[in-house]
């Protein structure tokens, strides 16, 4: 009984601290520009004990840190050129804040995720999490579009998302957007600084909560990736349904053509159908109806008739990527490090010039930055990936690991985020976790056994 009361403590902890690391609003402390989230210190605190027993075992040559040493290494190339850069560049003071915060939230990120993989509190734990975020976005979504005379939004100011509180109590906070049909339209996006982070990182959260899923019987199978893929939507994330679509569609392809119709085909379908039957619910309220018309076209379809449209996001956003590139190569080789951008606070912090993360990462450390970061990132990927037996976590992880570096980290900024790294660790523990004694792989293959 103490043990299992243990292990729900420590999956709440994993939870809180998940939740907190996503929160860029409200659970954060913001002093002259630059954001602490609480998150990061619930991270120490996770990974300091982690930290001082690594050493011990490092000592004694043990597997486990064997395992943390194989992932942490291949970093150490990146963070010794970005610090190089950020010495040698206009700004070295930004640039090297911008690499201890990097530093800080990608190492020990690792550190917690790749501790103690016989456990299943971390996963649990990120779940829950990701399921309150979800949760989130959906209350301020009903709160909005089918009980708005009890529902209030407040400005907070340019750059800020606005404040959503129903019957007086904050919910979240949304994104103001343009009248359509008659009406305000709004974006929810939890605590999130503006939907499309929250759509990135709920996307990338697929991973665990297909793993998961797949080892649930049936009847309980689909429905938490579905309130998920339907939160993305709800934000109205172009790059978060993008990525939903992406992934959803080669899964399917992949399916098919391997004929593997097996239990990640069921969880598939059934993700599609019971996201579905939740529009469909939502779609109840006329208001909502006409929110998800919005969504479809002005946010959606029309998108691309403004991609050459100076003063648009789509402009402005391809625009940004030329610029950027332009900058990045006056400095090719280590870059220009942090380009100061004053906020409508009169605070820079620590706001990079690129809305693209790749070119984000070349400006500030150069083509050798960008080549050390593929290195280590690479270097994670195969080390999980020749470790794992199983077919159909490999498959989940190889498509969320391909729409996040590719169109996320085309379509976002800010590679430090703490929830982004949390994932990609989550998913190196999922790899390297289905390859240990006692996984228990079925004789008909694919699907490790053990519950998360």
């Amino acid at each position: 009984m103490f043990g299992q009361n243990r292990k729900t403590l420590a999956a709440l902890f994993f939870a809180l601290l998940f939740f907190l690391s996503s929160a860029d609003v409200v659970f954060a402390i913001r002093i002259h520009g630059f954001n602490f989230r609480f998150g990061q210190a619930l991270l120490l605190l996770a990974a300091l004990p982690i930290i001082l027993r690594l050493f011990n075992q490092i000592k004694d040559r043990s597997p486990q840190a064997q395992t943390h040493l194989s992932i942490l290494i291949p970093w150490i190339p990146f963070f010794t050129i970005y610090e190089i850069a950020a010495l040698s560049s206009a700004t070295p003071f930004p640039t090297t804040i911008k690499w201890g915060w990097g530093l800080f939230n990608i190492i020990l990120a690792a550190v917690i995720c790749l501790d103690k993989r016989g456990e299943e509190s971390l996963e649990r734990g990120f779940e829950w999490g990701i399921v309150l975020i979800a949760g989130f976005i959906w209350l301020e979504a009903v709160a909005l579009y089918f009980f708005g005379s009890f529902t209030s939004f407040q400005d907070l100011g340019p750059g800020m998302p606005g404040a959503v509180s129903f019957f007086s109590i904050p919910i979240g906070f949304a994104q103001e957007s343009w009248r359509f049909m008659g009406f305000q339209t709004y974006r929810p996006n939890a605590f999130y600084f503006e939907p499309s982070y929250a759509g990135c990182a709920l996307t990338f959260a697929f991973l665990c909560l297909f793993s998961s899923d797949i080892r649930r019987p049936l009847n309980r199978s689909g429905w938490i990736p579905a309130l998920v893929v339907s939160s993305v939507i709800i934000t109205s994330s172009r790059t978060g349904i993008i990525s939903e679509f992406v992934f959803l569609t080669l899964m399917i392809l992949f399916l098919v053509v391997r004929r593997r119709f097996n239990p990640l085909w069921r969880v598939t379908v059934r993700t599609i159908l019971i996201a579905v039957l939740f529009m469909g619910l939502f779609c109840i309220s006329p208001q909502a109806r006409r929110y998800l018309q919005f969504i479809t076209g002005p946010i959606g379809v029309d998108s691309t008739a403004r991609i050459h449209q100076k003063g648009s996001s789509e402009g402005d956003r391809l625009s940004n990527a030329k610029d950027s590139f332009a900058l990045w190569m006056q400095h090719p080789v280590l870059g220009n490090g942090v380009t100061p951008q004053v906020g409508p606070n009169n605070s820079q912090g620590l706001s990079q010039f690129s809305m693209v993360t790749w070119t984000e990462i070349g400006l500030e450390s150069g083509t050798l930055g960008v080549l050390a970061f593929l290195f280590a990132v690479l270097s994670n990927m195969a080390t999980a990936w020749k470790k794992s037996p199983d077919a159909d976590l490999k498959t989940i992880v190889f498509l969320a690991w391909l729409i996040h570096f590719s169109i996320q980290f085309l379509l976002s900024q800010t590679f430090p985020r703490l929830d982004y790294w949390l994932i990609f660790f989550l998913s190196i523990r999922l790899l390297l976790k289905s390859g240990e004694p006692g996984s228990n792989l079925p004789s008909t293959g694919g699907t490790v056994q053990s519950k998360l």
